[in-house]
């Protein structure tokens, strides 16, 4: 579908549980999209009708969203809409219990350091192997290896543990995430200097002060023990039944938030695209 022939949205338009996926202009940005298979590169939850809740460099937090959408960086935004088994959108004891959830990650960090570690194994993941099943199972190997740590979150992360923590009984509220077929997007042109510089950006030279902090968050992270490996390799071998097809697509079972990019949400078939919301 061509951007003229989308439906345009009025923010007033806009429900609690929504969310968007935008585009920028950077050199970053288009590296993310690529790298999942995706028009995005980042993504939104909208908390009221008014807020966004999202996962930034400066930490898990809410911004107006008219603010947002006067980002001159911005190049599109999406909304999509999550909606129950029946098509139906969340009823207002849903709606307040992803807004309590969404409000205790407030202020959690954002992993800048595991960065490109991620988007290395994601486009990995999404783009080399031919097979179907084997990308399948190359997901869940993967998943299973990266440590789940909710300290430190990723947009399309944030999201998707809100949605899924969310006390609502039953839990309808979890994105299904599936492994989609592979594409043949070319690499878009990237400007390498400005790229180096968006990178410099982000990882300012820390002073000691900085380094210890760092150096603090990061001092759990020691090498795995032979019990722990041999654990991971049993929950990679327990989820190694046969996958199960949906809309030509495998399911992933319990997925790695950690690994769910924006395309994941919006190639969900439990969310419905809604339309592109209009820009000054």
């Amino acid at each position: 579908m061509s951007s003229s022939s989308y439906p345009d949205l009025d923010l007033s338009d806009l429900l609690p549980g929504d969310f968007g996926l935008t585009l920028g202009r950077s050199q970053i940005s288009k590296l993310i999209a690529w790298a999942g298979d995706s028009l995005y590169s980042h993504a939104f939850l909208v908390y009221d009708t008014s807020q966004l809740i999202e996962a930034a460099p400066a930490g898990v937090r809410m911004v107006p969203i008219a603010e947002r959408l006067r980002e001159p960086s911005l190049l599109l935004f999406d909304v999509y809409r999550p909606s129950s088994a029946k098509g139906e959108s969340y009823n207002a004891a849903e709606v307040r219990a992803m807004q309590i959830k969404a409000r205790e990650f407030l202020g959690r960090g954002y992993p800048l350091n595991e960065l490109l570690q991620l988007g290395l194994m994601c486009a990995l993941r999404n783009k080399i192997p031919q097979s179907e099943p084997l990308r399948w199972i190359l997901r869940i190997a993967m998943d299973a290896l990266i440590r789940d740590d909710s300290r430190q979150m990723m947009c399309s992360e944030l999201i998707y543990r809100i949605l899924r923590d969310a006390e609502s009984s039953p839990n309808v509220l979890t994105p299904t995430i599936i492994n989609p077929t592979r594409s043949h997007a070319a690499m878009p042109p990237i400007d390498f200097a400005e790229l180096l510089r968006e990178i410099e950006a982000l990882f300012p030279k820390s002073d000691a002060v900085e380094n210890a902090a760092i150096h603090a968050a990061y001092q759990d992270k020691q090498i795995p023990s032979v019990a722990e490996l041999d654990a991971k390799a049993q929950l990679i071998r327990a989820k190694f039944a046969a996958p199960t097809p949906t809309a030509g697509a495998f399911v992933v079972p319990n997925p790695n938030p950690k690994t769910i990019l924006p395309s994941d949400l919006e190639r969900s078939p439990s969310v419905r695209f809604l339309a592109r919301v209009r820009r000054a």
